[in-house]
């Protein structure tokens, strides 16, 4: 256990949270509640490892810091007043190494929360649909670090990919692409810099734009 910024977290899930202040600059990540805390409206969730809230943010820094918290390997929502009885932040568990099924040293009520994460629910007793990106379910803080953390895209760049079957297509910022080994290869000689599979299947890619290429094909 250690001390991040005030509150108590795992080594783990702060160093998590080192990245997520990394991925966010300019936004002061103020944690208000941590790990094996219990209070009375986190239902337990807290009680465990791997949990913190983050408050005293506008709405758009909120969906921000939980963008960079998915993308790193949490589970995490935008919590707002309408929702319940507490100021607008922004929760987080962090996905345990093995993914879904692994509770790992998370307390039972935070390893639900994780389950509807990857189910596309809310985390809430509502089990109302997610209301943020999809496109980092299944990543884990073990798999953000092997596809290399500063090995990511600027947001200006995007590509076009032009896959066997698929039909070509503009995509993005925020994807990440699922192809074979022999479009990957075609892609890492064009300056792809980081490849994985986006949960809703899609062949898709981005890629840094060099010498004025804006389409690949792996036929």
């Amino acid at each position: 256990m250690v001390t991040w910024r005030g509150v108590s977290l795992d080594d783990r899930t702060a160093a998590m949270m080192d990245e997520v202040v990394r991925l966010c600059p300019g936004i002061n990540i103020d944690p208000s509640q941590g790990s094996w805390s219990g209070a009375a409206a986190s239902a337990g969730t807290h009680s465990g490892c791997g949990a913190i809230d983050v408050t005293n943010l506008s709405a758009s820094e909120c969906d921000t810091v939980v963008y960079s918290m998915r993308r790193v390997g949490g589970a995490a929502w935008h919590r707002t007043p309408e929702q319940s009885d507490w100021p607008r932040h922004v929760h987080m568990i962090s996905v345990q190494p093995g993914g879904k099924g692994d509770r790992g040293c998370l307390h039972a009520s935070a390893h639900d929360q994780v389950i509807d994460y990857y189910e596309n629910r809310n985390g809430l007793a509502s089990n109302a649909p997610d209301d943020a990106t999809r496109d980092f379910v299944g990543v884990t803080w073990e798999s953000y670090l092997a596809g290399g953390k500063d090995n990511v895209w600027e947001d200006e760049d995007m590509f076009i990919v032009e896959a066997p079957n698929r039909g070509a297509g503009l995509f993005a910022p925020g994807y990440y692409i699922s192809l074979t080994l022999e479009q990957r290869d075609v892609l890492t000689d064009l300056g792809v810099r980081r490849t994985n599979h986006n949960d809703r299947g899609y062949d898709v890619a981005r890629a840094a734009m060099l010498q004025g290429t804006d389409s690949v094909s792996a036929d």
